[in-house]
């Protein structure tokens, strides 16, 4: 068996897998839908969607197979990230000095035929294949192989989607709560701001110099914070929109 080396591009490769919060997440009907779309297509018992962590491939989804993961070092994947470009197909794995040993091969899944497509983020980093197998030999036609190529693509572009759905889940719950504290800082001293305002606009109120002076003094302060606050309220309108730049 040969195990197949790390890729040049390794760091940037597994801080790319992490950016996707995806490993160990549970199943989803979005990405088991085109391990079975590819699977019925190439006319396979096992379709996975693999993804390579440090020291392991695991397994978004499973058609066919129980495991969630395997050692890295077994995995035909990790062969196939090293060509992010190509098709890694192998038609008969007994044949194959590379995986002709593998504990995958010589036991169980049994695997015989492998074509595995590289999952490709568009700042070019491979994650891991959409990947079918057989337990016998055979190859891909071209169109099957087109098709393959095809919705490695959806899965990468479907990671995508599952990230930005993430962020506005985290970006509408900083708002909740935001706007929750917002209201309850701005109740309190709009209602002391008119509370003052009434009573210092009251002729009869029988204040004198002195406690208008004072609150005047509060009326000053609590019109303060309430600027300040509608200053915050902006400043998040203008990140949200972008033209806000956050320096922790």
């Amino acid at each position: 068996m040969k195990i197949a080396p790390t890729p040049d591009n390794e760091s940037d490769r597994l801080a790319a897998l992490q950016r996707y919060q995806i490993l160990d997440s549970e199943a989803e009907e979005l990405f088991d839908s085109i391990s079975k779309i590819a699977a019925t297509i190439c006319d396979v018992p096992i379709a996975l969607i693999s993804l390579i962590d440090k020291d392991r491939q695991w397994f978004k989804s499973a058609v066919g197979l129980e495991a969630r993961e395997t050692p890295r070092e077994y995995a035909f994947c990790s062969h196939a990230i090293l060509e992010p470009e190509q098709l890694l197909v192998v038609p008969d794995a007994t044949k194959d000095p590379r995986f002709r040993d593998n504990p995958l091969v010589a036991g169980a899944p049994d695997i015989r035929f492998y074509a595995g497509s590289p999952i490709v983020t568009s700042d070019r980093q491979a994650l891991g294949t959409l990947c079918v197998i057989d337990t016998r030999s055979r190859e891909l036609t071209e169109k099957q192989a087109d098709a393959l190529r095809h919705l490695s693509k959806q899965v990468c572009a479907n990671l995508e989607l599952r990230l930005a759905h993430k962020k506005l889940e985290l970006l509408n719950e900083a708002k909740n709560n935001f706007f929750s504290v917002l209201s309850h800082d701005l109740r309190s001293p709009i209602s002391s701001v008119l509370s003052i305002a009434e009573m210092l606009a009251d002729p009869d109120s029988g204040l004198s110099p002195q406690e208008e002076e004072r609150f005047k003094q509060h009326l000053l302060t609590n019109a303060r914070v309430t600027s300040q606050t509608a200053a915050n309220l902006l400043q998040l309108m203008q990140f949200e929109q972008g033209r806000f730049h956050l320096e922790p």
